[in-house]
């Protein structure tokens, strides 16, 4: 594991879910100054870089204990690293409905101490208001990440090539892509391990594609940066990058992953405006899976946006509703409401419309609160028939089966039956049109097209008065 700061976060989170999940208390671990040049370590308080009352009131809402005393020395954050990261790949594929959720909150209560600064302060107002710059750049090309390319190059790794990107490369797509809205430019990198001085790279940038890079360093005095450590600078780059209207990065790096992620976490919204610049072609990609992968069919997948078929209405009851379904290309793919009764994070729906490539196989719908929500469900099976009603947590249709459903049904159950219904509206293979109906009819194709994409709304059920009657 490297000791850069979003690789130390990404540690701690997974301290804290190991916590957790074993029902202990969490001892703060220092964090680590790495001068990747020259290779020196220096270690410092949790709270000389956090704000410990966040992360208590965090561990207090969990019902977890952070104890107040010195570090333990250990060698497990390795492990601590890899479990972050696998459970923040995880739940942050769930997109808005996870919002609520642990790992969320996690980082969200990440409050660093410089960001209140009068030095951070400068550098956001003179980029953002006084420059009038809306695009931030990860030039990740610093001599560490140089051999990082030589070993990966080394590897039959089908990423191999991605590793080897110049600086040209990056603001040459960077020009193609987004060149007419931005000809400034705000460059985050660890500007003492450059391969060359930034300012060959800033006349090659302004001679080839008349852009203007503007570097930390350009901003703050020499002594202002002596006040500074290298992780100083380091979490400096990662809250301008946050807060940046258009980010640049690249997939195979934690910072611009957990740049993404936690922009999701803070603005409750996708960060759709968060390109990378290792991909094919001539420009730039956008992201679309909120941060949680580095996998470049996976991080532009539009099926993590989870768009509505239809608009909301202010009749939608908002239920914690969990859908999983099962689909080809994909595998399973979860969505959430929301895990709090009355609070909507994201709407119950699975697919894209007009992607007849993946198709819906099965589903799972269940309860994601005490709150349980008693319903049934049933598929249609690709012979045209439906299949058994099932209820909370069963799969309706099929898994790993290559057998796409033609239509779904949802019905309540119990007392919540007499006031509400499902309505379930369906997108068919090679069909314009969607299909809406009430959900204990269900939603089928006409033809026996295949279901590619579904969306599950409860409302209360509007009474059909008699004709003639008051």
């Amino acid at each position: 594991m490297g000791l850069g700061l979003n690789n130390q976060k990404y540690a701690l989170f997974g301290l804290f879910n190991k916590a957790r999940s074993m029902n202990r208390p969490v001892v703060l671990p220092d964090f680590v100054i790495f001068d990747a040049k020259s290779e020196h370590k220096d270690k410092v308080p949790f709270s000389s870089v956090y704000s410990v009352d966040h992360l208590v009131r965090f561990a207090h809402a969990f019902g977890m204990e952070i104890l107040d005393q010195p570090p333990i020395e250990n060698d497990n954050g390795w492990h601590c690293f890899i479990g972050g990261t696998f459970v923040m790949g995880w739940e942050g594929k769930k997109g808005p409905g996870s919002l609520d959720d642990f790992t969320c909150q996690f980082f969200r209560s990440l409050v660093p101490h410089i960001t209140s600064t009068p030095l951070f302060k400068k550098l956001a107002r003179t980029i953002y208001l006084d420059h009038g710059i809306g695009v931030v750049a990860q030039l990740r090309i610093e001599n560490d990440w140089l051999d990082v390319s030589k070993q990966a190059e080394a590897t039959n790794s089908p990423e191999k090539d991605d590793y080897k990107i110049t600086f040209l490369d990056i603001l040459s797509k960077i020009n193609y892509s987004i060149g007419n809205f931005s000809k400034k430019i705000y460059v985050v990198c660890d500007e003492a391990n450059l391969p060359v001085s930034k300012e060959v790279i800033r006349e090659t940038v302004a001679s080839q594609f008349d852009i203007s890079l503007i570097w930390k360093s350009d901003i703050f005095s020499k002594a202002e940066l002596d006040q500074l450590s290298l992780l100083d600078l380091s979490i400096i780059d990662f809250e301008m990058s946050v807060r940046a209207p258009l980010f640049v990065g690249l997939s195979l790096s934690t910072f611009s992953n957990l740049a993404c992620f936690e922009t999701f976490c803070r603005t409750g919204t996708p960060a759709t405006d968060h390109y990378i610049y290792n991909c094919p072609g001539p420009g730039l990609m956008r992201r679309m899976d909120f941060g949680a992968g580095s996998n470049l069919d996976d991080v532009a997948n539009p099926i993590h946006l989870r768009n509505p078929l239809i608009p909301d209405t202010m009749n939608d009851c908002l239920w914690p509703i969990s859908l999983t379904a099962h689909i080809s290309k994909v595998g399973d793919f979860t969505t959430e409401s929301g895990k709090i009764p009355g609070s909507r994070r994201g709407h119950i729906v699975c697919g894209i419309r007009g992607n007849s490539d993946i198709k819906i196989e099965g589903f799972i719908l269940q309860s994601c609160s005490q709150l349980q929500v008693d319903l049934e469900y049933r598929a249609k099976t690709p012979t045209g028939d439906w299949g058994d009603w099932v209820t909370n947590g069963m799969l309706a249709g099929s898994r790993g089966n290559s057998q796409p459903i033609n239509g779904f049904a949802v019905r309540l159950r119990g007392p919540l039956a007499l006031s509400y219904e499902a309505i379930c509206i369906g997108s068919f293979a090679g069909n314009h049109d969607l299909i809406q109906e009430k959900g204990h009819l269900g939603c089928a194709s006409k033809n026996g097209e295949s279901l590619e994409a579904m969306q599950i709304i409860f409302r209360p059920i509007v009474p059909e008065w008699p004709v003639g009657s008051n």
